[in-house]
């Protein structure tokens, strides 16, 4: 009897997933919900999974969030996993083109003595995270493969925000992706998984977190690399297909000193010698190339 149950709710749940086209099943977060809420196996939810078409996207702040609401880790890595791999039929589905995978992963380092915003080891707090595409012209390109959440650099003492959403010009001509992770000393989580666009020449990852300034205003600045302002810097050398992987080191220490380093990259692409196709570096800020504004001002 159990078991006919469960089969039950597994067709139920089946039946709630959206349609793209005929006979092809999307399998989306509010299913996870649903099937978690349901309380079937995880095994029975790994078969949905693996005999959907197309899973969801998860971001750091989705997979979070499912988790929180009850889903089983188990089954959110499945998804993860899912997804890194095409299905038989998204295989036969997609066009030929040109992989440019880039990954960036970033830890908090762990460091006694921490003051201000963090105020204790192991309190949690907000790491900003911008990135742009960039063609030969220095124009940034859009980016579909991540997330595109509104950036504020400045809030006043009063508590007025300088903000820009990813329609807005002053959002646009910074980012192609934004979105804001908590992170706490010793956490390491992926920040960005996504596909550079046709015409890229240069990616570009910053990180920012808030600092208060002696007026009582309250802005976005850059993490630090040998004492500047710094950025991480994916640049292909005319390769056409390729995957690069960063890890990205943070370090926050006392009086708000931050520091940015770059402890692992790995730059691969087809018949192409290491080093030779392309590189993963860090570079300084500098007023020109700078993607926010200085002070807390109203542009």
């Amino acid at each position: 009897m159990r078991g006919f149950l469960q089969l039950i709710l597994i067709a139920t749940a089946l039946t709630s997933i959206a349609w793209a086209q005929a006979e092809r099943v999307v399998l989306t977060q509010d299913d996870l919900l649903r099937m978690a809420d349901t309380g079937l196996p995880v095994s029975l939810i790994f078969k949905v999974i693996e005999s959907a078409d197309e899973v969801p996207v998860l971001q750091p702040r989705d997979i979070t969030d499912l988790a929180s609401k009850g889903v089983p880790v188990e089954a959110l890595e499945a998804v993860v996993a899912r997804k890194g791999r095409a299905a038989p039929s998204e295989q036969a589905a997609a066009p030929t083109s040109a992989n440019r995978r880039v990954n960036i992963t970033a830890t908090l380092d762990e460091r006694r003595g921490l003051l201000g915003v963090l105020q204790k080891d192991s309190a949690a707090f907000a790491v900003y995270w911008g990135a742009a595409a960039l063609n030969a012209e220095g124009s940034v390109l859009p980016i579909e493969s991540c997330a595109k959440q509104p950036a504020c650099w400045c809030v006043s003492a009063t508590g007025e925000k300088t903000c820009a959403a990813e329609n807005e010009p002053a959002w646009q001509q910074r980012f192609s992706c934004f979105q804001a992770a908590d992170m706490a000393p010793g956490d390491t989580m992926t920040v960005f998984s996504l596909d550079a666009p046709q015409g890229t020449t240069e990616l570009r990852f910053y990180p920012f977190y808030m600092v208060q300034e002696k007026g009582g205003d309250v802005r976005l600045a850059s993490w630090d690399s040998a004492g500047s302002s710094a950025y991480v810097s994916v640049e292909p050398r005319g390769s056409e297909s390729y995957t690069a992987e960063a890890g990205i080191s943070l370090t926050v220490g006392r009086n708000a000193k931050t520091d940015l380093t770059l402890p692992v990259k790995r730059f691969d692409a087809d018949g192409e010698r290491p080093g030779i196709s392309g590189r993963i570096s860090l570079q300084t800020l500098t007023m020109s190339t700078t993607p926010l504004p200085q002070s807390c001002v109203v542009e």
